[in-house]
């Protein structure tokens, strides 16, 4: 018998809305909300067996700061899974001064804190988010920076082009 786990058995997993509560605020408004202090981790590629890393904070009551190349894919756990009922997390994509929702092909588990995004082509930069766990009857909010670079082409992967007479 084997250890593999068939998708009948996956996790199930609970979306948080695209969209939450705070959509459309100022980010100055979650400034009364402490910072989680608790550590983030990130898992890197696409095997799902592939260990967690624990993620420093640049600053204190600052950013995590995670980075990947573009068409990569993200896949943080921003804080610790929530247990009770009402209990969740919220995400929103920083743009400029406002909370916007997350952006298109992410993902954000809203028991276990888990935030999963492959970003398109094109997506190079920085790109802020703001987490706000509930649990408890008590919120923290958890600041994510994600910094895509270009992606780096492997020249043994690309096919030779044939040249047209």
């Amino acid at each position: 018998m084997t250890n593999a786990v068939s998708l009948f058995e996956a996790p199930v997993r609970e979306a948080a809305p695209s969209a939450g509560e705070s959509v459309g605020q100022p980010v100055s408004a979650l400034e009364p909300v402490p910072v989680n202090d608790q550590p983030t981790y990130v898992q890197k590629g696409f095997e799902p067996g592939t260990p967690l890393e624990y993620v420093d904070r640049e600053v204190e009551g600052g950013s995590t700061r995670v980075r990947t190349e573009e068409l990569g894919l993200v896949r943080v756990t921003v804080g610790p899974p929530t247990s009770y009922e009402g209990d969740g997390y919220e995400g929103y994509m920083v743009k400029g001064s406002e909370l916007a929702a997350l952006p298109a092909g992410s993902f954000l588990d809203k028991k276990t804190g888990e935030f999963f995004w492959q970003p398109g082509p094109g997506f190079v930069g920085s790109y802020d988010f703001v987490f706000i766990r509930t649990g408890d009857g008590a919120k923290t909010r958890i600041p994510l920076s994600v910094n895509i670079g270009p992606r780096k082409h492997d020249n043994e992967l690309l096919l030779p082009s044939r040249v047209i007479k």
